[in-house]
């Protein structure tokens, strides 16, 4: 049983005691049997913002992605995130995605399909320009709206840590409800050299309880989820 359904069940065995001080409305009980609307929940209280390109389409997705940051380049940290969610593209560059190369997409007038993808090199001030980086979560966890990151090369670290805006593309099918069931999986997380879990914009209170956002990371998080069965199909 998780923490979830543990603080679930004491919240209906209070409210048969209307004089001992009630615990804070729970979240409804379908968001506790559906972890995708549990994880989305989660992560837009967070300051988050949540994506379905199952109803809306990976182009409407991205337009209100790119609306919402303001940026007109999408930087790109590897070929899967496009081949496993079966996003149309075509590559421009005969390095694309070598570790010495950007990959990005210009969208000057919007989103459209495919995305045509170029190449440039990989140096500090073309990531410190860039407005919006794209890639890939391996693992989700519903009850904190975390991420699971595995970010191996140089470029993709770059670009999670240092892009003020991030979307990532998440299959629904890779959403546990909690960290006993992340943990316990059996994703190749072990692969990694290094695991990032993230939940939500960067925003902390450290220094005199005054909130800063981006200290750590991205101030804009966005997530767009995704099933390949359903999505590849569109």
């Amino acid at each position: 049983m998780n923490r979830s359904e543990i603080l679930w069940r004491l919240r209906q065995a209070l409210r048969d005691h209307p004089k001992i001080p009630l615990l804070p409305e729970p979240t409804p009980s379908r968001a506790l049997e559906n972890p995708v609307d549990t994880f989305t929940l989660r992560l837009e209280e967070a300051g988050g913002t949540v994506f379905d390109a199952r109803k809306l389409g990976f182009q409407e997705c991205l337009n209100r992605v790119l609306k919402k940051t303001g940026a007109d380049e999408i930087f790109w940290e590897d070929p899967d995130v496009l081949v496993t969610n079966g996003i149309p593209h075509e590559i421009r560059g005969k390095n694309a995605f070598d570790d010495n190369e950007l990959v990005f997409s210009s969208h000057s007038k919007g989103a459209a399909l495919p995305i045509v993808l170029n190449v440039r090199p990989l140096a500090l001030h073309h990531i410190e320009s860039a407005k919006l980086s794209a890639g890939s979560g391996r693992l989700a966890i519903a009850e904190t709206g975390s991420v699971f990151f595995c970010s191996g090369r140089r470029r993709m670290r770059l670009l999670l840590g240092l892009v003020p805006n991030r979307v990532t593309f998440l299959d629904v099918n890779q959403i546990v409800r909690n960290s006993q069931e992340a943990f316990s999986s059996d994703l190749p997380l072990k692969k990694s050299s290094l695991i990032s879990i993230i939940s939500g914009p960067s925003q902390t209170g450290d220094i005199e309880a005054t909130l800063v956002r981006g200290v750590h990371g991205p101030t804009g998080w966005h997530v767009i989820l995704t099933d390949p069965a359903i999505t590849n199909k569109s």
